[in-house]
């Protein structure tokens, strides 16, 4: 006699919103980084992530003038404005870093940890490095549909990094707010956006201080206060970043000269948007547009 067949199906419903990852990511680029007899970076400051995988050596990192030490095996990332400089005695020195921006579903910058003391995994496990490694090979073969494949596999390593936060015994240090949304809804929030709007609004304009903090009829020092705790970054820092920002897009979708898009947004000079976007990015002008051109 033939046995009837049985059918099993098991259907897992999300039980909670906190277990939703509400991120959209945007992949800019990954390079791997190989020195020997030392390694420095000067102290700068970008408007995108930065993610690095240590896979030789041992770094050392200062992060908004705290000094942290990570070696082989350890991920960190440096969040948007965030002042930092990177040393190293070690005789070889080798990591992966991805840059990219993170938005969360208001189109605001996403911001993953409060301080510089959380940003940081010790050994992080070998699905973290796997992403690395995959992100670096899908970008080096550049195959069709690569740039959304970094983009899924970067939201995996945002999931990895807040599942270790969250499982780990930093958990019961801070609680959910290790990872705390972008808040615009008080008053002196919406300072800084009045002025963020006015230099949005006057990109070939460059302001002082105290011009800003006349548009917005309070002083200089606390407008100063204000955008150091809502941005982390100076307002001048933060007009010039949005300078850079702007003449990245320029670069990529349109035929202007350097000296063109230098003039558009106010530069006194092509030399001088050529080094405020070295010393934001890390690279020429000229080399980002070859960098980031299609093929």
């Amino acid at each position: 006699m033939k046995k009837k067949e049985r059918t099993k199906n098991v259907v897992l419903m999300q039980e909670s919103e906190r277990n939703t990852v509400d991120t959209i990511v945007k992949f800019m680029n990954i390079g791997k980084q190989e020195s020997r007899n030392g390694y420095s970076y000067f102290p700068h400051t970008h408007l995108e992530y930065e993610f690095i995988y240590m896979l030789a050596g041992e770094v050392k990192y200062n992060c908004n003038d705290d000094v942290f030490t990570v070696s082989k095996g350890d991920l960190y990332f440096i969040q948007p404005g965030q002042k930092h400089i990177e040393y190293s005695d070690s005789e070889y020195v080798s990591f992966y870093y991805i840059k990219c921006l993170l938005y969360n579903l208001k189109g605001e910058y996403e911001y993953l940890a409060k301080s510089p003391e959380y940003q940081k995994i010790k050994k992080a496990n070998g699905e973290i490095k796997r992403i690395f490694f995959k992100i670096f090979q899908e970008t080096h073969n550049k195959k069709i549909g690569y740039r959304q494949v970094n983009e899924c596999l970067l939201t995996e390593l945002i999931c990895e990094i807040k599942r270790y936060f969250y499982t780990s015994e930093a958990e019961h240090i801070g609680g959910d707010d290790r990872f705390p949304e972008f808040d615009y809804s008080n008053h002196k929030n919406e300072i800084v956006n009045e002025v963020v709007d006015i230099l949005k609004s006057n990109i070939s304009e460059f302001y002082t201080v105290k011009e800003l903090a006349a548009c917005v009829r309070i002083s200089e020092s606390y407008l100063f206060a204000l955008f150091n705790k809502v941005l982390h970054l100076s307002p001048i820092a933060f007009m010039v970043n949005l300078k850079i920002e702007q003449g990245k897009k320029m670069l990529l979708k349109t035929d202007m000269t350097i000296k063109g898009i230098a003039d558009y947004l106010g530069f006194c000079s092509p030399s001088h948007f050529s080094r405020a976007f070295k010393d934001a990015c890390g690279v020429s002008p000229k080399f980002y547009k070859e960098q980031h051109k299609e093929i």
